[in-house]
This record gives C-alpha cells, sequence and structure tokens, in this order.
C-alpha cells in the first residue's frame, strides 16, 4: 500500500521569518518580564540573628584586648589539643 503525504512541501521546521522573529520576540518579552517580577530576598535564622552583636563587638574591638585572645587561646587548646 502506498501512502501519500498530505502538505509534502511544508514541513514541521519551516516557520516563517515574521513567525519565527515574532515567537523569539515573545519569549524574550516572557522573560523580561519573569526577571523584572522576581525580587530578591533574604531570610535569616535565628542563628544569624544572634551573631549580630557577636558581630557589633568585632567591629567595636571588644575582642581585640590581649587577655581575651589569651582566653580564646585557652579554650580552643583544651578543645583540640596539639598532637
Amino acid at each position: 500500500m502506498i501512502v501519500d503525504s498530505i502538505n509534502s512541501s511544508m514541513s514541521l521546521s519551516s516557520v516563517p521569518p515574521e513567525k519565527k522573529s515574532q515567537t523569539e520576540e515573545t519569549k524574550k518579552t516572557e522573560t523580561e518580564k519573569k526577571v523584572k517580577n522576581q525580587g530578591d530576598s533574604l531570610m535569616l535564622s535565628s542563628q544569624a540573628l544572634n551573631m549580630n552583636p557577636i558581630q557589633a563587638k568585632l567591629n567595636s574591638g571588644a575582642y581585640d584586648k590581649p587577655e581575651v585572645l589569651n582566653d580564646v587561646a585557652k579554650k580552643l587548646n583544651q578543645l583540640y589539643p596539639p598532637a
């Protein structure tokens, strides 16, 4: 049995140039809209919020005192002794 194709001159990939540019422009504008509508947000955990006072002390130089550095060094040495 021989089956003839319908519209053999027209293939799926043959889209007129006018239609191609329209679809490309439509895709671009849709993407631009999505990007413009997408807003950035920042969610901080409770642990991160608890770091704010520590960061303020760091910035003020409270931990730069020799006695504070010595205490930290002693605690680190106890937790992680030299091998």
